[in-house]
């Protein structure tokens, strides 16, 4: 199952993700930013997981 989300409210992706690990999930996250905050946030989630992969992907409204 693929799901898109967009974290523009606090803790939505984050809660998502928490709320539907389970045994064998595989989870894909493509984004231009990741934070210390978020590492730490997926680093409470079960290690159920089967796969994780995190895309960096460039962003046109990011300044240098």
């Amino acid at each position: 199952m693929s799901v898109v989300l967009d974290n523009s409210k606090i803790d939505s992706v984050g809660e998502y993700i928490k709320e539907n690990t389970h045994e064998g999930v595989q989870i894909t996250i493509l984004s231009p930013i990741f934070t210390i905050f978020a590492f730490e946030e997926l680093r409470k989630v079960p290690e159920k997981i089967d796969k994780f992969r995190f895309l960096f992907n460039e962003s046109n409204f990011i300044k240098n």
